[in-house]
């Protein structure tokens, strides 16, 4: 008889997390999966947990309270702080669109603000198209 409950793979779970707004079951998930922090997606341009983050407007996953304590000079990034961009520098998908390229065009400006604060050098990068932040945010006020 075949398995009918066959395990999800960790990088599945961690997608799923983020898709769902689930910080604890994320924050679980990476403990135990280390590796699966980062997590790019070849088939979602290769994006990784805080492009899909980003993508999503997914300000909690990617900012948390102190044990839910939700004021803003207590909050803390969690993807950042776990280390998502710490080892191989900024991450860019299979566009060479970072993760504030990908907040911008889908118009999260809270979640953009917070990734320009962390990581100003990338706001003049450009992707394949040659576009850097500046050419997503005319097209979303055009929108």
């Amino acid at each position: 008889m075949s398995n009918l409950n066959p395990m999800i793979d960790p990088p599945t779970r961690v997608r799923r997390a983020i898709h769902l707004n689930d910080l604890p079951l994320l924050q679980r998930i990476i403990k135990n999966n280390p590796n699966n922090l980062r997590n790019p997606d070849i088939r979602d341009h290769g994006n990784t947990s805080l492009h899909l983050a980003a993508k999503l407007g997914r300000l909690e996953i990617a900012i948390y309270g102190s044990k839910g304590i939700a004021l803003i000079d207590q909050l803390k990034e969690y993807l950042i702080t776990a280390g998502h961009e710490e080892h191989e520098g900024i991450s860019r998908n299979a566009d060479k669109d970072t993760p504030l390229h990908v907040a911008v065009a889908a118009g999260h400006e809270q979640v953009a603000l917070l990734l320009a604060g962390r990581f100003p050098s990338c706001i003049p990068w450009k992707n394949r198209e040659g576009e850097d932040v500046s050419h997503f945010f005319a097209r979303s006020q055009h929108h």
